[in-house]
């Protein structure tokens, strides 16, 4: 149902559908408030999840024995204990694959093992096994033991092959699309892979990580060896930073694996997660968002991996110290500036390259820092609503073209990228981000076959803005309301943070702040609401000229200890109501 149209701005606003009898009963079965009710809906909760869904706990978690791979890859790793064999965790670079490798790492050093970890580096080795990385483990201090990979080498069947034929045993957790023919590994740990019944198909690498840390609890719990078992909780302020910062879908195990590690977060023991959290302004003990892992925390512990090496980021989720802590909190915070100039100025020449935009963003540039591909090519999906693919181009002729793509809502990419596969010379990922390499010569073919892939999928459509509720600011005022709000968080993929329209808004103050930003002040349901709209004071003269439509997120806000409900500003127009 279309609830109002701007003719002005061509755009539309389409309100989601539901089902007043069904909401009804919802709010009245479970004490919600009506608009709670009637989110629950829309996210297809039915009435016997409510309680699960509001409250979720560990013991909702789906049991690690139905992993394809884990009965064999915890039996492999118990013995590996007992025999004193070395272990190395291999992982990768970006915040999923450093927390992974610190979840195992901690989980290792309570059981008081010790664990080698190797990590690549991404301008010299790029992503996944690199042969060269595994014939130092193999033929170093790693020699005859076990290598566990975490957020790669599912694709990396040769470097696999030849870890075995080292003599290492090889253990594979990875969370992205498994290719046809899998690599020769002991044990493999990937939901995707075929015959594996774990219901909870889009884990993160460290979601993956983490139930092998439960698993091989469980198997020497068992076995009754006398180690200490590790408090597996405690882990899990890690695991939402690497599930969150991934962009994996927060549902089903995901949302309770990040909204209980929210909590632990929030009173986190690592000094090094810390000291991030105050390099990033977030206050101590007040509630972290999966918002503040999304944009503050996660780009930081990225930015080491994209810049530099990501030694810096897993050394600061490992060490013990405070003052190291602050030194290398300090230190991503520098690589992260350094991260933003880099990607602000690629950025700018790519936009330069899209005249009239194809059904795909295909752009590609010498010299382009290969760490900031994928945050380039999220920007051109964010400005040109299509997919996106950026390609760097060697300053050496004979190197092979590197590449990030990312994807729109709704469209798999891996998928595509595989209708491309005989021009590639590489590739992997999921449906909304992948990495790819390619000839130079193939650049002009790539593009050219990759917009017709993403024109046959009918991609490219302007939508309409989907509002979830309109609120007439009533709503706001009722105390059961906001408390049941937050219980519908963490917001993300999968688990979208509702939009809100209210209509025949009259702000009783508006102003711009630092000639950016517009704050306004709404006084509405008995309580006075600050309206924020970051980035938006070209919007203050129909907030300040009379009444609005507003369109808007709900989001706490904690300052030296207290907290105000806020509305952030998406986007106003002027009301046609009375």
């Amino acid at each position: 149902m279309i609830i109002k149209k701007i003719e002005k701005e061509q755009k539309e606003w389409r309100l989601r559908p539901v089902e007043p009898d069904a909401v009804r009963r919802l709010a009245r079965r479970h004490g919600l408030a009506l608009p709670i009710a009637a989110l629950l809906w829309q996210r297809g909760v039915e009435e016997g999840e409510v309680a699960g869904f509001l409250q979720p706990g560990l013991r909702q978690l789906p049991d690690p024995a139905t992993m394809r791979g884990m009965a064999q890859a915890v039996a492999l790793l118990a013995d590996a204990v007992q025999q004193e064999r070395p272990i190395t965790v291999y992982g990768d670079y970006d915040a999923d694959g450093v927390t992974a490798a610190a979840v195992l790492v901690c989980f290792f050093r309570a059981l008081g093992i010790p664990v080698r970890v190797v990590q690549p580096d991404r301008l010299q080795h790029g992503y996944g096994l690199h042969p060269d990385l595994v014939r130092q483990i193999g033929e170093g201090r790693g020699r005859n033991g076990v290598l566990v990979t975490v957020d790669c080498g599912v694709s990396d069947r040769d470097a696999v092959a030849l870890a075995r034929s080292l003599g290492l045993d090889v253990i594979v957790t990875d969370h992205h699309q498994p290719p046809a023919e899998l690599p020769p590994a002991s044990a493999i740990l990937n939901p995707l892979q075929p015959g594996c019944a774990f219901p909870e198909k889009h884990l993160a690498g460290v979601g993956i990580a983490f139930y092998l840390a439960v698993g091989l609890r469980r198997e020497l719990r068992q076995r009754n060896n006398g180690f200490a078992e590790p408090n597996l909780k405690e882990l899990l302020d890690l695991v939402a930073v690497g599930t969150v910062a991934d962009m994996v879908p927060l549902t089903g195990a995901n949302r309770i694996l990040a909204r209980i590690g929210l909590g632990v977060l929030r009173q986190t023991t690592r000094p090094g997660l810390a000291a991030l959290a105050r390099v990033c302004g977030l206050e101590a003990g007040a509630p972290v968002s999966a918002e503040d892992i999304a944009f503050r925390l996660g780009p930081r512990l990225n930015a080491a991996g994209r810049m530099d090496s990501a030694r810096a980021a897993l050394e600061l989720l490992l060490c013990d110290r405070a003052d190291e802590a602050e030194r290398l909190a300090a230190a991503l915070e520098d690589q992260n500036q350094e991260r933003r100039q880099t990607t602000e100025a690629v950025v700018a020449e790519a936009v330069r390259q899209v005249s009239d935009p194809a059904a795909a963003v295909v752009v590609a540039g010498t010299g382009w820092h290969q760490g900031v591909l994928g945050i380039v090519a999220s920007r051109l999906v964010e400005r040109f609503g299509q997919p996106a693919v950026v390609l760097s181009l060697p300053e050496e002729t004979g190197e092979p073209v590197r590449g990030s793509a990312r994807s729109v809502p709704g469209f798999n990419l891996y998928r595509a990228l595989a209708g491309c596969r005989d021009l590639l010379l590489r590739f992997g990922g999921h449906e909304q981000a992948a990495g790819l390499a390619l000839a130079a010569e193939r650049i002009d073919e790539f593009r050219n076959r990759f917009q017709e892939v993403v024109r046959a999928a009918g991609i490219g459509e302007e939508a309409a803005l989907e509002v979830d509720l309109v609120l007439d600011g009533r709503e706001l005022g009722q105390p059961e309301f906001l408390d049941q709000y937050r219980l519908l968080a963490p917001f993300g993929v999968g688990n979208p943070e509702p939009l809100f329209a209210s209509c025949g808004v009259r702000f009783a103050e508006a102003r711009v702040l630092k000639e950016r930003h517009l704050r306004c002040r709404w006084q509405t349901g008995g309580r006075s609401l600050v309206c924020i709209g970051f980035g938006q004071a070209h919007l203050y003269e129909k907030a300040a000229s009379g009444p609005a439509d507003m369109l808007f997120h709900l989001r706490p806000n904690y300052w030296q200890g207290s907290e105000r409900w806020q509305a952030h500003i998406m986007d106003l127009f002027r009301s046609s109501s009375p």
